[in-house]
């Protein structure tokens, strides 16, 4: 999901697991055991440039928000140093 986003490719994807909570508001959910709930989500997309154009917006800005290198590289380094406590 990450790797889609960050190439700009409006999401739909499946509403189970830790999925929802990768996507957020940057695609759409569709129901895991429905296969029919993903072709309508698709379709949405596929007839919907506005749709499409801010998922693909939104789904930009959330990699670069929540999971640019950097950044999760600083809060990994940031529990690690929490953890290690002060140093001499």
């Amino acid at each position: 999901l990450i790797e889609a986003m960050a190439a700009g490719t409006p999401m739909v994807a499946s509403d189970s697991g830790a999925v929802s909570e990768i996507l957020g508001d940057a695609g759409l959910l569709a129901a895991a055991d429905h296969p029919e709930s993903f072709a309508e989500k698709t379709l949405q997309i596929l007839e919907n440039r506005a749709l499409a154009d801010t998922l693909r917006e939104k789904g930009l800005a959330r990699v670069h928000e929540r999971f640019d290198i950097r950044r999760h590289s600083a809060r990994l380094l940031a529990v690690y140093e929490t953890l290690a406590g002060p140093t001499r």
